[in-house]
């Protein structure tokens, strides 16, 4: 009798093994949720941006051993191997990967509007999955978030969110939205001359600062603050680098002059300063040059640059084209990927 009850136990803790075991995730999905990838987050503050990382893969558009622009390559981190995903005919010009996919646009890089289009991180079945000419998106846990603007349709503005095979999309922020971030359950965003914050859960929406004659622009965060730039609507040359804490909302400008381009590193703001990329560290508000801050050899023109944790990728200007190049913050390595 004993015997029977061992074996019947035995026998239905191999069945919860089994079970258990096809109740997993993919690998692709278990790796996102460990490297917490999901979309373009607040480690890669350029949201929709011409690169894209997720585990030890590199995805990124606009440079390639070939000089084209209009294609989608990868780079792997561990091989250090690149390799040419797909072809398209127009330049995907906005990457975000989450899971088994790439989300991106393609157009004209002098367009910020359009489609929104789906491939696999294989490179295999491309589809349009948002019809609608979108600006700014972005992809969050299982859904996308993503701003439309219709002059001629007042239900076609606002910030938008749909499932990531773009089905059920719906209307969340029914009014005008600039730039938006996404932190947990709130959503901060720039609508004309003030910063609002949105409340996924209960839909409050309240504003958080207001500027009278103001521009701003470059909306991002590290989680404890808000960044973003404004620039002063009488006097287009008079611009600053303001940071907000998401606690007391107190303001402090910590840049004053033109700056794009703004990434978060540990206690660090990476950003494209009035005449280089900058390196601004928050602790002491001190100001050092990128190039000279990570010994970075390669004095031509830096036009784009993208920060993920301590890795950081930046297109390089060579007259032709631009080439790709990979920083380890913690390394004296520089990579030029299409090399």
């Amino acid at each position: 009798m004993k015997l029977k009850k061992l074996i019947i136990i035995i026998a239905f803790l191999l069945f919860l093994i089994v079970f258990s075991f096809f109740l997993m995730p993919s690998q692709s999905i278990k790796e996102t949720l460990e490297n917490n990838v999901l979309g373009n987050d607040y480690t890669n503050l350029l949201v929709g941006g011409k690169v894209a990382k997720q585990g030890d893969i590199v995805y990124y558009s606009g440079s390639s051993k070939n000089g084209l622009l209009n294609n989608i390559s990868t780079y792997n981190l561990r091989t250090k191997k690149t390799k040419l995903l797909k072809s398209f005919v127009t330049i995907p010009t906005e990457l975000c990967v989450t899971g088994d996919y790439i989300f991106f646009k393609k157009g004209s890089v002098f367009v910020a509007e359009s489609p929104l289009y789906r491939i696999n991180t294989n490179g295999d079945k491309c589809k349009k999955i948002i019809s609608k000419s979108i600006r700014g998106f972005n992809v969050y846990f299982n859904k996308i978030y993503y701003i439309v603007e219709s002059p001629n349709n007042s239900d076609d503005i606002g910030l938008f969110q749909c499932d990531i095979d773009g089905k059920n999309q719906k209307r969340i922020i029914c009014t005008e939205v600039n730039e938006f971030v996404i932190l947990g359950n709130s959503i901060y965003y720039i609508q004309n001359n003030s910063i609002r914050h949105f409340n996924l859960t209960d839909g409050t929406d309240v504003e958080i600062k207001s500027y009278s004659k103001y521009s701003l622009y470059h909306l991002t965060t590290n989680n404890e603050d808000l960044f973003y730039v404004k620039k002063d609507d009488m006097d287009n040359d008079k611009e600053a680098l303001v940071r907000v804490n998401l606690k007391d909302c107190t303001e402090t400008i910590i840049y004053n002059g033109n700056c794009g381009f703004i990434h978060s590193v540990d206690d660090m703001i990476i950003f494209r300063g009035t005449d280089e990329h900058c390196v601004l560290n928050l602790s002491n508000l001190s100001l050092s040059s990128f190039v000279e801050a990570y010994n970075i050899k390669e004095n031509k023109d830096i036009t784009e640059l993208y920060v993920f944790g301590s890795q950081c990728f930046f297109f390089v200007n060579t007259g032709n084209t631009e080439r790709l190049f990979y920083k380890n913050f913690n390394s004296n390595e520089l990579v030029d990927i299409n090399k």
